[in-house]
Parts: C-alpha cells; sequence; structure tokens
C-alpha cells in the first residue's frame, strides 16, 4: 500500500511521521505471503502495520489522533 493511500484510509495515524509509518508499513509486507492475500495484499498490510505500531510503546508515543 502506497503511503499516501494509507494516510487518507486511516486518519487516526496523523500524527504519526511519514517515515515512521513507511517503516511499518515496509516491515508489514515482509510478514505477510501474497499467495495467501493475492489481491488484498495491500489492506492485509495496512492492517499489519497499524496493528504493529499500536502494540509498540513508540506507538503509543506517536499518538492515534481522535479524528
Amino acid at each position: 500500500m502506497l503511503l499516501a493511500d494509507f494516510r487518507v484510509r486511516f486518519p487516526e495515524w496523523a500524527l504519526a511521521s511519514d517515515a515512521y509509518v513507511q517503516s511499518y508499513l515496509d516491515a508489514a509486507l515482509l510478514q505477510l505471503d501474497s499467495s495467501v492475500y493475492g489481491d488484498t495484499i495491500d489492506e492485509a498490510q495496512a492492517y499489519m502495520a497499524c496493528h504493529l505500531m499500536a502494540v509498540t510503546p513508540a506507538g503509543f508515543a506517536a499518538g492515534l489522533s481522535n479524528k
């Protein structure tokens, strides 16, 4: 998933920097098997990135906005 698409889909991560979000999008993709997710790999990547950001102490510091 492109960073710009992530930003539109998940505005609650607006307070996190682009570099921070991109690093988790990259990490998420490494954990997913495209043969399993097929055409939904972008969605799986985005949700995995959200999960990874949310469960880390740095994710809490990045803060979810209430928008």
